[in-house]
């Protein structure tokens, strides 16, 4: 029969999907690597693996920009490199602009006299990485107080940002500014994340307590200090990779990067707050998934005594499942928030429906409730390995 229609159109069955996923996963494995063997100083060569597909992976992990400027992998794949290279060289154009953007960001803020915390790969970029570009965002994280929001969102419109519609009960804005046929989103947060356990942990009074200044932005800029922001990224690190295809180089270096930074006084706090916070066992969890992959960078006993703690409540909220995580969090509110959230969650207004479906008559819009509801379920449970 023709293409149209018939045998020759059939779908592959599902044993035919899992086997292309499984060779994709073992070619996605051989890439990882040989690209973290570059990140950890004892480079491999690239064998039969293809130029497009080590570009690809690289981007995933985010390492266009180091890989770029590694001679072992320049040598190893020039090809590939040539590609990352032009990646590397927009994200330093943008990054200029950025940087542009960011400081006239922390000036209305202070002249407002609005406080502001940057957070994740802002912070990071600006304190570990010897050039800010180095280090690939999409957006720019910052936090206030949460009785200083509306403040912030009045100093953001007024430098031209315009607010994100949000459909779902969250604590925090997406501001978005185009500059020269370029947006930059900027994450405006209140709670350091939607997650009501997590931002009961890292507040905005924890994550400014102990500051450091972030001169390289703007003499106004401060970031949470080298402990904190350690903790907070093995946080970030083992809570999103469940909604993505695995772990992300860039995290680990991340996670070396900060290290680098600290000393033993600054790993003895360190410890102490893993301690208070309930984040030894996955705090020793992550640096001994980084140390795996990049070589050894924390001190020797740092991670025996992280690991011989008793297991504490962080550690266990990230271990949980997607729904463990979820049921830690509706009881962190009280009944009324719980209710609230969880109707925005299952019952998003038509406006964010039309967003993800497209147009869609009213009369469909209770089967598209129920199409969203069970397809979140099956990838939840995917995503938990349940």
């Amino acid at each position: 029969m023709d293409s149209q229609g018939g045998l020759c159109s059939e779908r592959p069955s599902r044993r035919q999907d899992r086997a292309v996923t499984a060779g994709q996963s073992k070619i996605d494995a051989q890439i990882d690597a040989f690209l973290a063997s570059f990140l950890a100083g004892a480079p491999v060569p690239a064998g039969a693996l293809r130029s497009e597909a080590i570009v690809a992976r690289a981007r995933y992990h985010g390492l266009q920009g180091l890989l770029a400027e590694n001679p072992h992998f320049v040598e190893a794949a020039p090809v590939a490199t040539r590609a990352l290279f032009r990646d590397a060289a927009a994200d330093a154009i943008s990054d200029v602009l950025r940087h542009e953007l960011l400081g006239e960001i922390c000036s209305a803020f202070a002249a407002a006299g609005v406080d502001m915390v940057l957070l994740k790969g802002a912070a990071l970029a600006y304190l570990v990485y010897e050039k800010p570009a180095l280090r690939p965002r999409l957006d720019t994280d910052i936090i206030v107080a949460p009785e200083q929001k509306g403040a912030a969102r009045d100093v953001l419109a007024q430098l031209g940002f315009a607010a994100s519609p949000v459909h779902v009960p969250h604590y925090q804005t997406t501001f978005t500014l185009e500059r020269s046929g370029i947006p930059f989103p900027v994450d405006l947060h209140w709670r350091a994340a939607n997650s009501d356990f997590l931002a009961q942990l890292y507040t905005f009074e924890t994550l400014r307590a102990g500051a450091q200044p972030v001169t390289r932005l703007h003499p106004r800029a401060v970031a949470p200090s080298d402990e904190m922001l350690l903790s907070f990224a093995i946080t970030h690190l083992l809570f999103d990779r469940d909604y993505r295809a695995g772990m992300r180089f860039i995290w680990l270096v991340d996670l070396r990067a900060i290290a680098a930074r600290m000393d033993r006084a600054a790993w003895e706090r360190f410890i102490l707050l893993q301690a208070t916070i309930g984040g030894s066992g996955a705090a020793a969890l992550a640096l001994r998934e980084a140390e795996a992959r990049l070589g050894r960078f924390v001190p020797e006993t740092a991670i025996e005594r992280l690991g011989a703690a008793s297991e504490g409540r962080l550690s266990r909220y990230l271990a949980a499942s997607e729904f463990g995580r979820m049921r830690r969090d509706l009881l962190c509110r009280n009944r009324r928030q719980a209710l609230t959230y969880l109707g925005g969650v299952l019952f998003p207004p038509r406006a964010r429906l039309m967003e993800i479906y497209g147009p869609v008559p009213r009369w469909q819009a209770p089967l598209l409730y129920l199409h969203r509801a069970a397809t979140g379920i099956v990838k939840a449970k995917r995503r938990s390995g349940r």
